[in-house]
């Protein structure tokens, strides 16, 4: 079986089943990711910002949902099973307006799929809870689409892409309204069409969405739309040009709505050297906690998989970089580590700037989902060409990946249940 095929068939049954299996707003931050798209669907672009963050206007039907769904788990933290029979039957209320607070500022790209929901939910005039689903599967059609293209289109480590996007952690954020699913997704299409890029004879020659998904990805989340510049050393300037254009607009954007106070700057100025060394030790003290958190911390941060899990995880990615046998040029290889390094570190600065407190000796807000987007760089960077024997088939990668997911499922079950 290809990559594409066993991802494809993996994501769907294990994403449907966190669909369904996940309670309602049990993903971190799903609540005011869930606001952003309804509330543009029903006119909102933009939030208000004020002290609570973002506010905007909504349906009564859709903050009663929300009310119902999060005022309190039953017994020993499970889910009330009182109020799961009540969510079914919330009404739109449309003629009533309520407004909500904590609206998410990101741009509207990485909410496509989930505005796509929340517009047919107006246009049908559909009940919240009608749309909060089908917002989780619109998003999940889109993660599985976007990843497939990507794992078919890139020419080095297919099976690495495939295993990311099977990670529990992977499928739980694309069978829920996290804008992060978009951002995945988009950053392996990235480093898919950059990398098959640079193998073209002339440099505005190859994949034509390379420009598209560089685009896209900056519109999503500044931080990862430099990995189009893995196609640096085939000066392919179309996909980097349009990757600066999308953060530029993604930077604008944000800046209207400003997270943070600023107040760490005074720290990095008077010492920058200091500040380094505290993302740099942060980053290389915590590197396994972040990756466990990567492959699967799931429900609010509090569902954990087993150690052996995560161990089963990282192994393989290292035997599929180890048995790649795919010749990578070392333009690309060194261009893969810089933009994992530069990456990884714009992580660390922006939670550093945005909730860390000042001149602290530590980074505060990190969580590993936020490596997703870059974690099959140093796959490519460090994929082996000399591989002679068998390399890592889809029985392995169906192994580990049947097993992690299904453990995660039974371990929200027990959690929620």
């Amino acid at each position: 079986m290809t990559p594409q095929r066993v991802f494809l068939i993996l994501g769907a049954v294990f994403g449907l089943l966190f669909t369904f299996l996940t309670p309602a707003f049990r993903v971190p931050d799903e609540v005011t990711h869930f606001w952003r798209p309804v509330s543009m669907a029903y006119g909102t672009l933009v939030p208000t910002m004020t002290a609570k963050g973002g506010e905007a206007p909504v349906p009564m039907g859709y903050r009663t949902l929300v009310w119902i769904a999060i005022r309190g788990d039953g017994p020993n933290g499970k889910v009330n099973r009182d109020d799961m029979r009540i969510i079914p039957r919330v009404n739109l209320e449309p003629e009533q307006t309520a407004t909500v607070s904590f609206v998410a500022s990101y741009t509207p790209v990485p909410y496509a799929p989930q505005l796509a929901a929340a517009l047919l939910g107006r246009a049908f005039a559909l009940r919240p809870p009608h749309v909060f689903y089908l917002g989780r599967l619109f998003n999940l059609a889109a993660f599985l689409a976007i990843v497939a293209f990507a794992i078919r289109t890139t020419p080095a480590v297919p099976w690495g892409f495939c295993t990311i996007g099977l990670f529990p952690m992977s499928l739980y954020l694309a069978a829920s309204w996290s804008p992060d699913t978009m951002t995945v997704a988009c950053a392996l299409a990235v480093t898919a069409v950059a990398l098959r890029g640079a193998r073209a004879a002339k440099p505005l020659t190859g994949n034509r969405s390379e420009p598209v998904f560089a685009f896209l990805l900056g519109l999503c989340k500044p931080g990862y739309s430099h990995l189009a510049f893995l196609a640096l050393p085939k000066k392919r300037w179309v996909g980097m040009i349009a990757a600066v254009v999308g953060t530029a607009l993604s930077l604008w954007w944000l800046s209207r709505s400003p997270i943070g106070t600023g107040a760490q700057w005074p720290c990095i100025q008077a010492d920058p050297l200091r500040a380094l060394g505290v993302l740099t030790s942060d980053l290389t003290g915590n590197a396994f906690l972040y990756f466990e958190e990567a492959v699967g911390r799931l429900g609010m941060l509090d569902v954990f998989l087993p150690p052996f899990v995560i161990w089963a995880e990282l192994a393989l990615l290292v035997l599929i970089a180890l048995t790649a046998s795919d010749r990578v040029a070392w333009g690309e290889r060194v261009m893969a580590l810089l933009i994992f390094i530069s990456a990884a570190l714009f992580i660390m600065l922006s939670m550093y700037m945005a909730w860390t407190k000042p001149c602290a000796t530590n980074v505060e807000g990190i969580q590993g989902r936020y490596f997703l987007p870059i974690l099959v760089l140093p796959l490519v960077a460090l994929a082996n060409p000399a591989w002679k024997w068998r390399k890592v088939g889809w029985p392995l990668v169906m192994l580990v990946a049947i097993t992690a997911n299904v453990l995660a499922a039974i371990a929200i079950r027990l959690r929620y249940f």
